[in-house]
């Protein structure tokens, strides 16, 4: 069984072998991943306090099949909060590739927009505040390149940044790399076997 997560928390969730991240603006990226149930979230920040409110949903029944609400303690709460909820969907959860809870609120905004010039700046802006956010950088290569798009500014960049990367963003940026760029397909294979020795 297989929970498709929001992109926000795959970072988070690299280690679960039953969770697989999307960004989509329907259940169909679920489906295309194999996904059997799906997780939507909101994040509010009230009063000085960010609560993130998520529903595990059944993909095949769409009944509901958990509901979790945490709230953090004061405003600058985003990153512990999102990591409880991580951990709250599987135990081994690991911590964000990113301290900077403002690079955090910028990745959140880009996985949420529904254009993809949105999601670019929304990138753009949380690789700004954070160049050693890998996650990032995965993300808007990914994105550049379902848009038809040449991510190679984006490896390029990432490239000067990479010994901050943690080992699981340089591994699956390493791996994006390899493929973006035709390598052959003993290198690239080689970048995804370092990936799978990271998340089984």
């Amino acid at each position: 069984m297989r929970t498709a997560v929001p992109l926000v928390l795959q970072a988070d969730l690299l280690t679960a072998k039953n969770a697989v991240a999307v960004i989509a603006a329907d259940d169909s990226g679920a489906y295309q991943f194999g996904a059997t149930a799906v997780v939507r979230t909101t994040v509010q920040r009230l009063n000085g306090r960010t609560t993130i409110q998520a529903t595990v949903t059944d993909l095949a029944t769409q009944r509901e099949r958990e509901r979790i609400r945490l709230e953090g303690s004061s405003s600058g709460e985003l990153l512990s909060v999102a990591n409880t909820l991580a951990v709250r969907l599987n135990a081994q959860a690991t911590q964000f590739s990113t301290k900077s809870e403002q690079a955090l609120r910028d990745f959140a905004t880009a996985a949420s927009v529904q254009n993809v010039q949105g999601r670019i700046q929304g990138l753009n802006a949380a690789i700004t505040v954070d160049p050693a956010y890998g996650q990032a950088y995965i993300s808007l290569a990914e994105i550049l390149a379902q848009a038809g798009q040449d991510p190679a500014s984006v490896f390029e960049n990432g490239a000067r940044h990479l010994s901050a990367f943690t080992p699981a963003d340089r591994a699956r940026f390493l791996a994006l790399e390899a493929r973006a760029a035709h390598a052959p397909l003993v290198q690239q294979g080689g970048a995804e076997q370092a990936v799978l020795r990271l998340a089984p």
